[in-house]
């Protein structure tokens, strides 16, 4: 799933300037084993920057959800370099960090005191430096990837969502989060070329004209046949306000230059649809343009008057994204009252989101889709529209991703994704590993029932699935109780058409929402069968 993460406040955003710790830590002949004369180190590794250690364990010891001990951390993260070479290992024994190259001890290093990220991070690069002269495999790796090595071994330990982002992936992350500077389309492979097949409404793109299924035949002037899409996607992202020069071939084998400037690029991940009375909108994910373009789709839907009947807000296989983002997603459709509530152990964690005045949807009837890949910021959302009573929410138990990730860039520009808070829905319920459980399950909905669900919901004949009240309040401690929680609807990844058709039959009809808002007031789920009733023991 995709990470939930929120912007970092000013005094969060430390960048650890200064001069860096100098010298080695002395160590007296006793402390470690003296090699013999056959036994001495080759050259030195990688050049390693300490700060990058530093800064990820002042990080994770200040904003981390739960108390860590940096000193146990530390010692995994210098063990995280076996996965380079398995003859390194490091140990805690009586006040000193022990550094091992097979069963030989090579250094030894008094412990810094507890919660001294400073003198940890400046220790792990010590032992890692030193490591690599006794180690061919590090001396023949990259700063990068011991970085990769002792973080991701570090955050593997805190929890599921917490990771080590190296540069790479964090630059295309950060894309994907912020933008980019780029010029506004999307290419794909066609023949031997690069092939425009979508432009960005709005971009510098379209307005220099570029088309839908126009060759890039060279980026300026280098050649771009046989080159891959990403590689030319790389080659056309750049600083803001630069130029990129393209050479065009349209449909017609006409060929001309365009000159485009680059600007900030963020996708819109947000599709808006009219079908039959009812506003479908789909969010892929949240990013910082999310809140916008929801808002502007809003907007544009209600030029059909009053052939428009209602809204389904397709969440389905939403992996989450920006939580500021869902909170403002979440408002557009409500007049007041909590959105959600995050609790961590930093100060700056503990956060109560508030919905403002103003429905943008007119109060007209609301459909949330999800799934079992609904995860995150996308849970909040849902969550949020559920317990307001403001919609329903058809589908399947989402994934169950509760927490808030906090981002750090690092000196070497990767970034630290860490837990710092956890997710609370407004009536109170913990998002993590419940997920939100549905107005109406349709794990049992099949093709061809959902004339007759809608039928039933009509007459509240629907059946229920019964003790999901209870198996949520028993769920949040106790595992049995997860388990027939999460059974009782089982978490589905498939987009049924099935489902889309049932919300909008309950979009569509004033009526069946409020029967089925009726089931929310009374803390019932529904199950989606035409026949009869599956039991949970039985799905």
């Amino acid at each position: 799933m995709g990470p939930l993460v929120v912007p970092q406040r000013s005094r969060l955003r430390r960048l650890w300037h200064g001069a860096l710790l100098t010298g080695l830590m002395l160590v007296c002949s006793s402390c470690m084993s003296t090699p013999g004369p056959s036994a001495e180190p080759a050259a030195a590794g990688p050049a390693l920057d300490e700060r990058v250690f530093i800064v990820g364990f002042e990080r994770i010891d200040e904003v981390f959800v739960d108390p860590v001990d940096i000193r146990v951390m530390a010692v995994d993260g210098i063990n995280g370099l076996s996965a380079l070479d398995p003859n390194i290992r490091a140990t805690l024994e009586s006040g000193m960090v022990q550094l091992y190259s097979g069963e030989r001890k090579v250094l030894a290093l008094p412990a810094p005191a507890q919660h001294d990220a400073r003198g940890w991070g400046h220790l792990i690069a010590q032992m890692a430096g030193y490591a690599a002269t006794w180690s061919p495999p590090l001396r023949g790796t990259t700063a990068d990837a011991v970085y990769s090595a002792v973080l991701g071994h570090v955050v593997h330990d805190l929890d599921e969502y917490s990771r080590y982002s190296d540069p790479d992936h964090a630059r295309v992350e950060r894309a994907d989060r912020d933008g980019y500077g780029g010029i506004g389309i999307s290419l794909a492979q066609q023949g031997e070329w690069p092939t425009i097949v979508d432009i960005f409404t709005g971009s510098t793109a379209e307005r220099s004209g570029l088309a839908i299924g126009e060759r890039l035949t060279s980026i300026d002037g280098i050649p771009t046949r046989r080159l891959s899409e990403d590689d030319a996607m790389e080659m056309m992202h750049g600083p803001l306000n630069s130029v990129v020069t393209l050479g065009i071939e349209d449909g017609n084998g006409s060929f001309r230059t365009v000159s485009v400037t680059r600007e900030r690029v963020v996708r819109n991940s947000v599709t808006a649809r009219f079908d039959d009375g009812v506003g479908v909108l789909s969010i892929d994910r949240f990013n910082t343009a999310t809140a916008a373009n929801l808002a502007r789709a809003i907007y544009e839907m209600h030029a059909y008057g009053a052939r428009l009947k209602g809204f389904v807000l397709d969440l389905r296989g939403n992996p989450g994204g920006l939580l500021d983002q869902a909170i403002a997603s979440a408002d557009l459709f409500m007049d007041s009252g909590l959105i959600s509530e995050a609790r961590g152990r930093h100060p700056d964690s503990m956060q109560r989101y508030m919905a403002h005045p103003g429905d943008q949807a007119h109060g007209l009837p609301l459909v949330v889709l999800i799934d079992g890949g609904t995860a995150s910021a996308a849970e909040v959302m849902a969550a949020a529209l559920r317990d307001s009573e403001r919609a329903a929410v058809i589908g399947t138990v989402s994934y169950g991703k509760g927490s808030v990730q906090t981002v750090t860039r690092l000196p070497n520009q990767a970034e630290l994704f860490l837990t710092w808070s956890r997710l609370y829905s407004p009536s109170g319920a913990t998002l993590n590993r419940l997920g939100v459980y549905p107005t109406i399950c349709t794990t049992a909905l099949k093709e061809g029932d959902v004339d007759e669900v809608l039928g039933r919901l009509r007459i509240n004949g629907l059946p229920t699935v019964s003790g999901v009240l209870a198996l949520q309040a028993a769920a949040a401690t106790d595992r049995d109780a997860l388990a027939d929680y999460r059974r009782s609807c089982p978490p589905s990844r498939e987009k049924h058409g099935v489902d889309l058709d049932l919300a909008l039959g309950v979009a569509s009809n004033s009526l069946l929402f409020q029967r089925a808002i009726a089931l929310q007031t009374r803390g019932e789920t529904a199950s989606a069968v035409a026949e009869g009733y599956i039991t949970p023991a039985q799905h």
